[in-house]
């Protein structure tokens, strides 16, 4: 078992190894702070990803809407105005 002479000078190397690279610190939480980023940039943008396509249709419905031989729309494209009560262009 160590003398408390000993434990005494291993606390003391330590924290002189400790001043002599400040940098150390700061480099470990600029890591932590960056992985961290990371993380949370992910986990937002896959809920971003997955708001974004939630309401699009099936794969199996645009060729359902298409005419076979020439490929046009058979029904057309309407647009409203904010309310969604009037009809400003049918294409």
């Amino acid at each position: 078992m160590p003398s408390p002479a000993q434990i005494k000078r291993f606390r003391q190397q330590r924290k002189e190894s400790a001043s002599r690279r400040p940098g150390v610190r700061l480099g470990l939480g600029c890591a932590t702070f960056l992985s961290l980023f990371l993380v949370l940039a992910g986990i937002t943008s896959t809920f971003a990803y997955i708001q974004l396509i939630r309401d699009l249709p099936s794969l199996e419905t645009p060729p359902g809407l298409l005419e076979p031989p020439d490929g046009l729309l058979l029904q057309p494209t309407r647009l409203y105005d904010r309310t969604g009560a009037h009809v400003l262009l049918t294409l």
